[in-house]
């Protein structure tokens, strides 16, 4: 049967897990495949198609399994889960922020949930600049831990690798940096559950920030308007 684009996206998806972003070629993918690679180029002009395609059904993955919020969920519960199920999904494929990253957003379904977030922002009280810059910053956060995660040579390190992390302990000069060194010497530092909790503590923060911010700024609005 003839391949179609999604076909194609999802086993170049399957390719990068197992050889990484830089090593996908179109040449690569079409003996992964066992075509010829003219066949590849009717439904890709090119590997930037290829990324933006493989960025939608990711992006399509992560629509999949997200709700609208409930009519009585607290905003940031609901932004909460968005931040989640947006890293999770990046980093269910190797180089995953990568493909996020590099994809063109016109050409995805990237804006379906950067709109769908802005209204529950909206709905919530913060004016259009407010919701943009919350929503921004938040996919920010999460498109940056995520390609800290996949980019870090001891990140999600299984105890097999713990090997590795006591070099990097002894170079480094206590008495210059006692701070990073005692982070350093945090139990299980770069494993997958630290990973996680590092993630999940930066998120309250921000969230928190936000809801500390919406309630000044409708503090200074009520006592502009009382004055």
């Amino acid at each position: 049967m003839p391949l179609q684009r999604e076909t194609v996206a999802r086993a170049a998806l399957h390719l990068v897990d197992e050889v990484g972003l830089d090593s996908l070629t179109i040449r690569r993918l079409a003996a992964h495949l066992d075509i010829q690679n003219p066949s590849l180029y009717w439904h890709f002009k090119n590997k930037q198609e290829l990324l933006n395609c493989m960025a939608e059904l990711m992006l399509t993955d992560f629509f999949a399994e997200l709700h609208e919020p409930e009519p009585d969920q607290d905003w940031a519960d609901w932004l909460t889960i968005y931040a989640r199920q947006l890293r999770n999904i990046m980093l269910a494929h190797r180089d995953g922020a990568r493909i996020v990253a590099e994809a063109d957003p016109s050409r995805c379904t990237f804006f379906e949930g950067f709109e769908w977030a802005l209204n529950v922002l909206r709905h919530a009280g913060f004016d259009g600049n407010e919701a943009a810059i919350g929503i921004i910053t938040l996919q920010n956060y999460v498109l940056g831990n995520a390609f800290e995660v996949q980019a870090h040579p001891f990140s999600l390190a299984s105890d097999a690798d713990e090997k590795h992390l006591p070099a990097l302990r002894l170079s480094l000069d206590k008495e210059r940096f006692p701070n990073v060194a005692a982070f350093l010497h945090t139990p299980a530092l770069y494993s997958s559950p630290w990973a996680s909790t590092q993630f999940e503590t930066g998120l309250s923060l921000f969230l928190d920030g936000l809801r500390a911010y919406f309630a000044q700024e409708r503090s200074n609005k009520l006592n502009g308007e009382n004055s």
